[in-house]
């Protein structure tokens, strides 16, 4: 199994199983402090956003030098990466978001699927660094509490003393969908660097942010209050003081520092920083894994396996889900002492296989596991051709399938790609070509599915430009952006009457960042007024104005045209400069 995180509610209680493709773990009832278990792996995935839309543009990090930006699909793939095997932490970053992380269990030489969800970052509220102040967490999830004269640029360490901009996310443990968006997985290193699972009770992001769009941190020897929102389903079982862990975005697991406090519904801790924060209870872990396999005695890949909790002391439920890798494996982490129901289910969510397992109270290795299953595979192929009609030498083919969409990479002009289907009727496919060196997308072509093979002919790569960049010049001077290399999105929607774009560049080296927001009757062809632009350069000057216009030229799957206008350089007493350019973004 290549997803190393099941959700677990425990009485409500959010925790989580651990599953992945680890196929040689080892259990002591006192492991001693964790080590690392260095392996090299490839990694592969799918980065969306809240609305389970492709994240393009986003960087992906694995282990100290795996790096990888996401194409047009959300999709990444970083091979022969060393990481730890245990937990090998997933991170990604795009300007917007918070920051992503997934925790996995890897299966080392082969290729490991994560899935990504990040979260937009909502700004909680503001307060002055000065005199400090109180934010409130969105969705009732409590507040922070920030000391006066207690914030710095994290970068150069210096104090600031403007106003600082809070954006927060406060994740319910017992709402639908928690497990599908804490970061990381919930695995922890205690006190003594001993492993453990975790029970969350409560958890937040807290991120700070200055006038000019610079990150910041809370300053050495000063700490805020935290106080956190204890779930209605969680009070009943909320101790009285629990630990409070904070996310290592680099191992991808928890740390114990400190301990927070009930009060009422509520836990109140202090913190020296600020990342992920997490009101949990430890647990015992053991290690789980079987291997799946059809009535044939072939591996059933990327079937879900879920695991439920069914003893008398589990009065709702603990579960938890993953899929299984080529090779049927799945495995990892699970609560020990705990009597489970397994259920595997195929991608349509069709019951293939029940059964009641544990409880485990050391490794629990199931071997082979067989379940009826009555799904077919239909293959598709075809070539690719770019406008010149000549075959295409780097690129791929999507395949919208039965409400999801499959990549087939173009492989010298063709491609051909098995994908599982778990129902047999006639289907329609869409099938779109894309040549990843002249940049260029080609219409969408409908294909019949009444078989195992589908055969789709040609398919042109000619027509729409995959083309993202934002230039501008300021003062005479001129700076380019370009995706992949660079993140930038345009996102267009409605509010009220009017139609607004946001539009954001972000470069990670050197750190440079751009963002605007255009309202308009519409976003149709013509000249639009910007809200707001502002433009961040590290070690470099911030400048922000609102005589700025945008001349849109194009509105479909992206947003295009030409800026000029004034901004002011807040660094240098507000001269007014001239600034024009162009920009092309895929919209979100």
């Amino acid at each position: 199994m290549k997803l190393m995180r099941v959700s677990v509610a425990l009485c409500c209680m959010g925790t989580l199983f651990y599953l992945g493709c680890q196929k040689s773990a080892s259990l002591s009832t006192d492991p001693g402090p964790y080590t690392p278990e260095p392996g090299v792996a490839t990694i592969s995935g799918r980065v969306t956003d809240e609305r389970k839309m492709p994240v393009s543009g986003a960087v992906v990090k694995a282990g100290a030098t795996g790096i990888a930006t996401t194409d047009v699909d959300g999709r990444f793939t970083i091979k022969n990466v060393s990481i730890d095997k245990k937990a090998g932490a997933i991170r990604v970053e795009k300007d917007s978001f918070f920051t992503g992380v997934k925790t996995l269990v890897v299966g080392a030489g082969n290729e490991n699927n994560v899935a990504v969800q990040l979260l937009r970052k909502k700004v909680a509220g503001t307060f002055s660094a000065a005199s400090g102040g109180t934010v409130t967490l969105p969705s009732g999830g409590g507040k922070v509490a920030f000391p006066a004269e207690g914030v710095m640029n994290e970068a150069t360490k210096a104090a600031y003393t403007g106003t600082v901009t809070t954006s927060a996310f406060f994740f319910d443990p017992t709402a639908a969908g928690f497990e599908n968006i804490i970061p990381g997985a919930l695995r922890g290193l205690d006190s003594n660097n001993r492993e453990t699972g975790l029970q969350s009770f409560s958890m937040i992001a807290v991120e700070l942010t200055g006038a000019n769009g610079q990150k910041l941190q809370l300053a050495a020897g000063k700490t805020a209050t935290i106080t956190f929102a204890i779930p209605a389903g969680l009070r009943a079982q909320a101790p009285a003081t629990i630990p409070l862990w904070y996310l290592n975005e680099t191992t991808g697991l928890w740390k114990e520092e400190g301990r927070a406090t009930r009060q009422g519904n509520t836990y109140v801790g202090t913190v020296t920083h600020f990342s992920y924060w997490n009101c949990d209870a430890p647990f015992e872990l053991v290690d789980f894994s079987a291997i799946i396999k059809a009535q044939s005695g072939d591996p059933l890949p990327n079937a879900k396996v879920v695991l439920q909790a069914t003893g008398a002391a589990d009065s709702l439920s603990i579960y938890g889900s993953g899929l299984t890798g080529a090779d049927g494996y799945t495995g990892g982490k699970v609560p020990a002492g705990r009597t489970l129901k397994m259920q595997v289910l195929d991608k349509c969510g069709n019951l293939l296989y029940s059964k009641i397992i544990g409880p485990f109270t050391g490794k629990a290795d199931l071997g082979n596991v067989t379940v009826t299953y009555n799904g077919g595979i239909v293959t598709f192929s075809g070539t690719a051709v770019n406008c010149s009609d000549a075959p295409i030498t780097n690129g791929y083919v999507t395949i919208t399938l039965d409400g999801a969409v499959n990549r087939a990479t173009v492989t010298n002009g063709s491609f051909s790609l098995a994908i599982p289907r778990c129902i047999s009727t006639a289907a329609t496919a869409s099938v779109v070509a894309y040549d990843l060196v002249a940049l260029a997308e080609g219409t969408a072509k409908e294909v019949a599915v009444n078989g195992t093979t589908v055969n789709a002919g040609q398919l042109k790569a000619c027509g729409t430009s995959l083309e993202q960049f934002f230039t501008y010049s300021v003062n005479g001077v001129e700076y380019n952006f370009t995706a992949p290399a660079d993140s930038m999105y345009a996102r267009v929607y409605k509010s009220n009457t009017d139609s607004i774009a946001d539009i954001s560049v972000y470069s990670s080296s050197p750190y440079t960042r751009l963002s605007g927001s255009l309202r308009a009757a519409s976003m149709q062809p013509g000249t639009k007024t910007f809200d707001y632009f502002s433009f961040y350069r590290e070690g470099g000057s911030f400048q922000t104005g609102k005589v700025l216009t945008a001349t849109i030229t194009e509105n479909s799957k992206y947003l295009a045209g030409t800026i000029s206008g004034t901004v002011a350089d807040s660094s240098n007493g507000n001269q007014t400069y001239s600034v024009t350019g162009k920009f092309r973004m895929k919209r979100q």
